[in-house]
């Protein structure tokens, strides 16, 4: 089954949960939240249907001068809100030096955002790496219509298959 969270940055994740006996993903803290976003289904067609995506936001560290704006795409499993809540991970230091809005997405079929109600073959057609970047590019400005952003400098990050898909979308 797709979105088992066995990776390891789960592993890691679970092993500092041991060592300050502190849950990192199961309680969101008041500075932070999670939210569902409407998705289009199906990008290249004229016809949609919408469905949820998951993601986490921090703005603890946002700095008002600044429309610096980081997103961790998520990949092969769940996301949670350690991305942008755990402060030794490299990405939440960066956007404490750059004053950064912080957002992690939820890649489609994975963790929670499950366009269909299974996983059939007929289903697993709106899974692919041309899909999930449309659902980038419209994360993306549905944010920037939310927050106001005038002039936001995007700085995205993957590892894996999203740090890859993330090249192409620079590409296009």
């Amino acid at each position: 089954m797709f979105g088992m969270n066995t990776g390891p940055e789960y592993l890691q994740m679970l092993q500092l949960e041991k060592k300050t006996g502190k849950t990192l993903n199961n309680k969101i803290p008041n500075n932070l939240a999670d939210g569902p976003s409407k998705f289009s289904m199906k990008h290249f067609l004229r016809k949609t249907f919408k469905h949820i995506q998951r993601y986490f936001y921090n703005f603890q560290y946002r700095n008002n001068q600044s429309e610096v704006v980081f997103l961790m795409i998520g990949g092969e499993g769940p996301q949670d809100i350690g991305w942008v809540s755990y402060e030794n991970y490299p990405f939440v230091s960066w956007a404490k030096e750059f004053g950064a809005m912080m957002f992690t997405l939820e890649h489609r079929f994975y963790g929670e955002s499950r366009p269909t109600p299974n996983q059939s073959v007929k289903n697993l057609r709106y899974l692919s790496s041309r899909q999930a970047l449309e659902d980038i590019k419209y994360f993306i400005e549905c944010m920037n219509a939310k927050y106001r952003l005038k002039n936001p400098k995007w700085i995205a990050f993957g590892g894996s298959y999203p740090g890859t898909y993330l090249e192409t979308l620079l590409i296009t």
